[in-house]
């Protein structure tokens, strides 16, 4: 991954579809008592916990505006043994927690996230992330270079 990028993901998250009649408020009803009940989120980046998150949950939790979802044929429900067919199904709601960590430094790094709420299996899962140098960090680095050659060439 490139160094100098902010990472945005969940920590636990779910999304609910129509698949008859529901209305956005009825689909978040139905998903609401798995977060508002959440009992464990943690957030490690080199072994450094993200501070608050577990004492201040509600910092990171996001609830979706209602929006459309089109689903191919072979979609992520069946992971749920939930059969839906392809098509466009709306309206469709998510919530769960999610953190924006600032960019990492050029290097390996180790991010483990879990995550435990009442409507299902918690969630474990360690990441081996190396942060490389992008083409802009090494035109930068050219740009840098050339001002301080222009400089030293101004002051001769």
């Amino acid at each position: 991954m490139p160094a100098r990028k902010a990472l945005f993901f969940p920590v636990v998250n779910l999304v609910n579809v129509n698949t008859n009649t529901q209305t956005a408020e009825a689909l978040r009803a139905e998903i609401a008592s798995c977060f508002d009940g959440v009992t464990t989120l943690s957030v490690e980046v080199d072994g450094t916990p993200i501070e608050g998150l577990q004492r201040h949950p509600d910092r990171f939790r996001v609830r979706s505006v209602a929006f459309d979802v089109t689903l191919p044929a072979k979609n992520l429900f069946e992971v749920f043994a939930v059969v839906l067919p392809s098509g466009i199904y709306s309206p469709a709601v998510s919530d769960g927690f999610y953190i924006m960590l600032k960019p990492l430094d050029v290097g390996d790094h180790l991010l483990r996230i879990h995550g435990e709420s009442p409507c299902g299996s918690p969630f474990d899962v360690t990441y081996r992330l190396t942060a490389a140098p992008s083409n802009l960090d090494s035109a930068e680095t050219k740009e840098e270079a050339k001002e301080e050659s222009h400089a030293r060439d101004s002051t001769d």
